[in-house]
């Protein structure tokens, strides 16, 4: 048997792992020059250094004597060969390098050839860290603003809170405060005027930004003051509008009064003669507020306390305010003229008389005054000379102790309403307090004319007709609706004639009268004896308020002259107002 022979070849493969070393100190140095490349700048010029591969970063200074003020040197932590990354600015330039660490150091110079854009640097005055501060104080946010790198260019500052609601705005104040342009290293003054609304802690930023902005260097563009507290350490100012101290209310009270307070309230009290009589919880401060209670004893004081909702509860009074009840004043007699009578196309005076009464004293009584109105009316319906007569100021005599007379006059029209009429008297006292009472009277009919025209027919000849209407106008002078009764005679009631003439006579047949113009002197209303007067149903109304003349109506007459009459003619008309039924 053959025997075949294998080699087997096991190849070792062997891993080595090279370990970089850790990052030691290297020396970084060099210069920082101007924009020309040449000139070094002044000391105490800021430094960036940042390597690259590791994030490590530090700042240094320029620190060089004078003649080289521009130098800097610093070490880091690095590796040869890590990338290293150089940055520094004035106030108008900067610029920054790229550079690769050596054995133990990197010798690199920056050059500040860039310009830089505007940038604002921001420092809150006003108010300062940890500051407490009140609602009772004027307060306000004072910031310097200035401009460094380039001009800015439409520049703006923003007020901000961390915790809203603890301070506000004053009225008219905004967050953000344009600044407009802005030169460089010129420094701008802003101020917020605030208010404190609760109790509370926050902190306060302000950031200023110009629309020419670009890298931001100095890292100074918001300011902040931190751990701003607002206290309400002032009470609740409590002002009374109603009683004033020292004089009478009226029973039940209302006391009106007004707060002024940051905080809202949590509550206010009435203390009545010494007692808490009344309770409001977390009353408006923005109205007029109000406690009612109904009053005991003639002597009376009160006091108002109201306490805010703030951390401390601060409580302010009114102070103790005095009054007394005050007794109404009253009419105890009243009078009026009954019945009345008014005068044809004439005012009649009348009167509503009597007493009123005060238990304070008849001086406490200031005024009395009175409405006189148809029975369809009230004492605050607006005044109209045909139902309704006001007298704003009495006269008062006679006073004595608790009372005082009055007399309350006015003048009617002769057209005002006939029927029921009421006489409402009021007394008025020193707070404006009134009472009133009432008084019936009777206003009687009035029937009365007036006849302004006497009827002349003129020259006719016998046998003809008037050729044209002769008018009589009627003025009604009373105050009811009217009809008429119309009579004639010659020269004697009852002689059954219309006129005597020089020679013969005119009966009653030949004068007649229409209330319509241009009638047919046949189809007209002849006139007649006392006997046998003519009623005519006129219709005529009294004059109404507010008409421009007084109410007339006109009847229209004509004649006839009979055969055999001559000479001039006379005769009588008697015309009579009737009740219009």
């Amino acid at each position: 048997m053959k025997k075949t022979l294998i080699w087997l070849t096991i190849g070792c493969l062997i891993l080595i792992s090279v370990i970089a070393p850790p990052p030691t100190e290297k020396t970084i140095k060099g210069e920082i020059r101007q924009i020309n490349g040449i000139d070094q700048v002044e000391s105490g010029l800021e430094v960036y250094i940042n390597n690259t591969n590791t994030t490590y970063n530090k700042t240094t200074q320029t620190y060089g004597p004078p003649v080289m003020p521009g130098l800097y040197s610093t070490t880091i932590l690095a590796s040869e060969g890590d990338v290293i990354y150089i940055e520094s600015h004035n106030a108008t330039n900067w610029g920054y390098v790229y550079g690769i660490v050596g054995k133990t150091q990197l010798d690199i110079n920056v050059n500040l050839n860039r310009t830089r854009a505007s940038e604002a640097i921001v420092l809150i005055e006003i108010p300062q860290n940890n500051s407490n501060l009140n609602t009772s104080m004027d307060l306000n946010v004072t910031v310097d603003i200035t401009i460094v790198g380039g001009n800015g260019i439409n520049c703006e500052a923003i007020l901000n809170f961390s915790v809203g609601g603890i301070f506000g705005l004053e009225e008219g104040e905004t967050y953000v405060h344009d600044l407009g342009n802005v030169n460089r290293g010129v420094t701008a003054t802003e101020v917020w005027q605030i208010k404190g609304l609760i109790d509370g802690e926050t902190n306060i930023s302000v950031h200023a930004e110009c629309a020419s902005d670009r890298r931001i260097f100095e890292d100074k563009n918001t300011d902040y003051v931190y751990n701003l507290t607002n206290l309400d350490v002032s009470p609740p100012i409590i002002e009374i509008q109603f009683p004033v101290n020292n004089t009478k209310s009226n029973n039940p009270i209302w006391i009106y009064y007004n707060v002024s307070e940051e905080s809202s309230l949590e509550n206010c009290t009435l203390s009545l003669n010494d007692l808490i009589v009344n309770l409001t919880n977390a009353p408006n401060k923005l109205f007029l507020l109000n406690f009612s209670n109904l009053l005991s004893t003639g002597e009376n004081n009160a006091e108002i306390n109201c306490s805010d909702d703030s951390s401390r509860f601060n409580m302010g009074t009114s102070g103790i305010f005095n009054f007394s009840l005050n007794n109404f004043p009253f009419i105890s007699s009243i009078f009026t003229d009954n019945p009345i009578n008014l005068l044809a196309a004439n005012n009649k005076t009348v009167y509503c008389n009597g007493t009123a009464t005060d238990l304070d004293s008849f001086s406490d009584i200031v005024n009395v005054n009175a409405s006189l109105f148809f029975k369809d009316l009230n004492p605050e319906s607006n005044d109209n000379r045909s139902n309704k007569y006001s007298n704003t100021s009495c006269t008062l005599l006679n006073p004595s102790g608790n009372n005082i007379d009055f007399i309350c006059g006015f003048n009617i029209e002769y057209y005002a309403n006939n029927g029921t009429w009421y006489c409402n008297v009021s007394a008025i006292d020193l707070i404006n307090s009134t009472n009133s009472s009432i008084d019936s009277t009777l206003v009687n009919d009035l029937l009365a004319l007036s006849v302004t025209d006497i009827i002349d027919f003129r020259s006719l000849e016998p046998l003809q007709i008037s050729p044209i209407d002769v008018a009589s106008n009627i003025t009604n002078f009373g105050n009811v609706p009217m009809d008429l009764s119309i009579y004639g005679y010659a020269m004697t009631e009852g002689d059954d004639l219309a006129l005597d003439c020089v020679k013969g006579t005119i009966g009653y047949e030949f004068e007649k009268f229409s209330m319509f113009e241009y009638q047919n002197f046949n189809i007209m209303q002849a006139i007649n004896n006392s006997a046998n007067a003519v009623y005519v149903d006129f219709n005529h109304t009294q004059k109404v308020y507010g008409a421009a003349q007084n109410s007339f109506k006109s009847l229209f007459w004509k004649l006839q002259i009979p055969f055999a009459t001559d000479g001039q003619c006379n005769g009588k008309v008697v015309i009579s107002a009737i009740t219009n039924s």
